[in-house]
């Protein structure tokens, strides 16, 4: 994804954040499991995963939470990768198929006398609008 260096980011509190769409893919899977080494049977084996509560694979909480990240640097740039941080809970899984949508907004601004933190809700939800993570981030923007 193309860092945003724009310095015209959200910038007021309740101001939403623009979002970004996503559909999960069992090839994602596959590839994310390949790529990070968790080869959990839960993740790439129909067979294994048919058996368990869940009914069908799953895709792994981090690439669900890859969609956060990318809605954060979309927004903010080298901001969110110079000075950001989370803290989400997984509600439910994603399921090859569904179609995943980030979205967040802003909490709180707190000025300080060299910088500003900027606090954010965000969310992924499904396209029936059941959530899959909520939480917040944080990042600091330094003054120029």
């Amino acid at each position: 994804m193309k860092i945003n260096n724009n310095p015209s980011f959200p910038s007021a509190r309740g101001q939403k954040l623009s979002g970004l769409c996503r559909e999960i893919t069992q090839n994602n899977i596959d590839r994310y499991a390949a790529i990070s080494g968790d080869d959990n049977p839960l993740h790439i084996n129909s067979d294994y995963a048919a058996k368990t509560k869940f009914g069908s694979t799953i895709a792994h909480g981090m690439l669900v939470l890859r969609l956060v990240e990318d809605m954060m640097l979309k927004n903010f740039g080298e901001n969110w990768v110079g000075g950001g941080g989370l803290e989400v809970r997984f509600k439910q899984p994603a399921f090859p198929g569904d179609s995943l949508v980030a979205e967040g907004s802003i909490k709180n601004i707190r000025a300080h006398s060299d910088s500003k933190r900027v606090l954010c809700e965000v969310k992924v939800k499904k396209s029936t609008n059941d959530i899959v993570l909520s939480g917040t981030t944080w990042l600091i923007i330094r003054k120029e």
